[in-house]
């Protein structure tokens, strides 16, 4: 009870400091700097599970330097993923943060591309609903706090950029985490979609997932941005053949423009503006080292 009481007590701390914290722009006093790792835990969310987290701050630094989160895919190589996004941090100036899913923490598809959501994301059930303090995406606001902290950095907000299966997580995040701190959400090729459409069933759609959703609520999603991109020769890689995704396409270049094409049907439908991109990346396959130079220069150049 005390520890809760202690975490609860440096969330509010937290809070009040971002809306008590104008931004002024002045040169930062990190803790960290370079590129490294962190542990990092923490006691509400995912069953005080610790997670690796490999980062990269560039050297022209002040408060405000964007907060870049980066999803790795089924590999589980966040450092591989870190890596890629160095050159372009340190042209572009944002700090990297790219957190560490284990296979053995976070296992399958459920336990990472699915977020944890249901015990198992194929057969959702409010019995089998796990609760939110355990869904993968639970943990990035937190740790958000925790790496405004450690890199003296005043941000509001922060941007999220995830690949393949990260690009699952990436999305399921805007979809399903609609009060999160996230400003801007990258979804890079993802093998197939949760489509915001209450007709289809969890987790190919969102009936029967962990909440109702309202035209409102929707609006709200559709109002964030969201980048879908895949590389434009993203057509050979196995992925899910379920009759319910062989529906979204049979690549993934086709699946992600399904997404986008089926996700503007719907909010024209309900009369809700539309802030989502879609982009192709140029000569690019399945291929990270490719696509996240091309996300960081839409998020930042």
């Amino acid at each position: 009870m005390k520890n809760f009481l202690f975490t609860a007590v440096l969330i509010l701390l937290s809070i009040s400091c971002d809306k008590n914290d104008l931004p002024d722009d002045t040169q930062a006093n990190p803790s960290i700097t370079g590129t490294g790792s962190f542990e990092f835990s923490y006691e509400e969310i995912i069953d005080n599970k610790s997670i690796d987290v490999f980062y990269h701050v560039p050297s022209n630094l002040s408060n405000q330097t964007p907060i870049l989160f980066v999803l790795h895919g089924g590999s589980r190589n966040a450092g591989d993923y870190r890596n890629s996004l160095i050159n372009s941090s340190n042209d572009l100036g944002f700090i990297v943060i790219a957190p560490r899913f284990t296979s053995q923490d976070f296992s399958g598809g459920d336990g990472y591309n699915l977020s944890n959501i249901f015990i198992d994301g194929d057969n959702p059930s409010q019995a089998t609903l796990n609760s939110e303090n355990d869904w993968v995406i639970s943990i990035f606001d937190p740790l958000f706090e925790y790496v405004k902290e450690i890199t003296d950095n005043k941000s509001l907000k922060y941007d999220l950029y995830g690949n393949s299966a990260g690009g699952q997580l990436a999305h399921r995040f805007l979809l399903f985490k609609t009060n999160s701190n996230v400003n801007r959400v990258v979804a890079s090729a993802p093998g197939w979609f949760t489509v915001p459409d209450v007709n289809i069933d969890f987790p190919y759609g969102l009936n029967k997932g962990p909440f109702q959703y309202s035209n409102i609520l929707l609006e709200e999603v559709f109002f964030k941005k969201l980048y879908i991109i895949v590389g434009e020769y993203d057509i050979y890689d196995d992925i899910r053949d379920t009759p319910e995704a062989m529906l979204q396409g049979e690549t993934r270049l086709s699946r992600a423009l399904h997404f986008y094409n089926r996700s503007l049907e719907i909010s024209d439908q309900i009369n809700s503006l539309f802030n989502w991109e879609f982009h192709i990346v140029p000569s690019a396959g399945h291929n990270n080292s490719l696509t996240a130079p091309f996300a960081a220069n839409l998020l930042y150049n």
